[in-house]
């Protein structure tokens, strides 16, 4: 229902970079912003909202160093708090809007625990908040989830860190050199993403085999 919102409602008149952005700046302008930033992350994945969009617009913002910062802790403590939310609602409830994912997301889960969490957040197999909250009445423990969701979206974060800063660095020197630099590290984030994907699905298909066997 909440992605039916975003998408077809007013609503999904936010869902860009630039409303994303301004809303970033606010908080920036804010003496509370260390505060506020890591709240709007666990407030916005209660409501579903694109977690890409709200990286990208904090490193944007803040910058590669100090964006990459906020973004990680409120991408942490957004996942947490769907995760704790899910097990305080329990299976019975949480089952009546996610269906038969609820199954299929606790049985990876179960059979490969961290890799699964990990493997879930370089290949979403569902919304963020909807595979935090499915997590939460699953079989994996709070520990887990905590370090497979910090090496997740750390490459994905790193990336997008990478790309915002020399992008930035060749607006305000549009040169050769500059735009050569921003391609090479374009090429670089995006192969370290497919390259990291490879991994997880490989180290996934092993354990299956491992436990098959």
């Amino acid at each position: 229902l909440l992605g039916a919102l975003w998408r077809w409602t007013s609503l999904g008149s936010y869902l860009n970079i630039s409303a994303v952005t301004d809303f970033a700046r606010l908080l920036k302008n804010n003496p509370f912003s260390p505060v506020l930033v890591p709240l709007s992350y666990m407030l916005l994945g209660l409501l579903s909202f694109p977690v890409t969009l709200m990286i990208m617009a904090t490193i944007v913002v803040y910058g590669p160093w100090m964006g990459s910062w906020y973004a990680l802790s409120g991408t942490v403590l957004s996942a947490l708090t769907m995760f704790l939310l899910g097990h305080l609602l329990g299976k019975d409830f949480v089952a009546r809007f996610s269906g038969s994912l609820i199954n299929r997301l606790n049985q990876r889960l179960s059979e490969s625990g961290l890799m699964a969490v990990i493997a879930f957040r370089i290949i979403p197999v569902a919304p963020f908040s909807i595979i935090n909250l499915v997590a939460g009445v699953s079989a994996i423990r709070l520990k887990e989830f905590f370090w497979g969701t910090l090496i997740g979206i750390l490459p994905g974060i790193t990336a997008i860190a990478m790309v915002a800063d020399r992008l930035s660095q060749s607006l305000r020197q549009p040169d050769l050199t500059s735009y050569t630099i921003l391609l090479s590290t374009i090429v670089f984030a995006v192969g370290g993403l497919a390259y990291f994907k490879r991994w997880i699905r490989k180290k996934r298909t092993q354990k299956r085999k491992n436990s098959g066997s």
